[in-house]
């Protein structure tokens, strides 16, 4: 597992680094404003990402009924958020994800920039 670091979107835009998604998942520090950008670069298969989501919600459940997952379709880019910091982020303040499978998979963890 790896933290991805997440990159500022600005208005001059932001050149994309994705990087190779983790056997066994990764994790980024997550604001409220942070989007996952997940490329899916497998011919025919679709990979699957699924988001902690530690917290119990407001009727008192909790566990990995709650975690969210997404599907990314093959050869498709899928920009996904952002996430909400009550529900998806861990006691470090960070969203845990885990993939169907990691291979031809690429991401990045990427911030609006609000500019005043």
């Amino acid at each position: 597992m790896a933290e991805k670091i997440v990159a500022n979107v600005a208005e001059a835009g932001l050149l994309q680094t994705l990087t190779a998604a983790s056997a066994g998942g990764d994790s980024f520090l997550n604001d409220g404003k942070v989007f996952l950008v997940a490329t899916n670069s497998h011919a025919t298969l679709s990979r699957t990402i699924t988001f902690d989501v530690p917290n119990a919600d407001n009727f008192g459940v909790s566990g990995s009924a709650l975690d969210r997952a997404v599907v990314v379709a093959a050869l498709t880019t899928k920009l996904i958020g952002p996430f909400r910091k009550v529900k998806f982020n861990d006691n470090t303040g960070k969203v845990q994800m885990t993939y169907s499978s990691e291979a031809d998979l690429t991401v990045e963890a990427v911030r609006l920039t609000p500019v005043s």
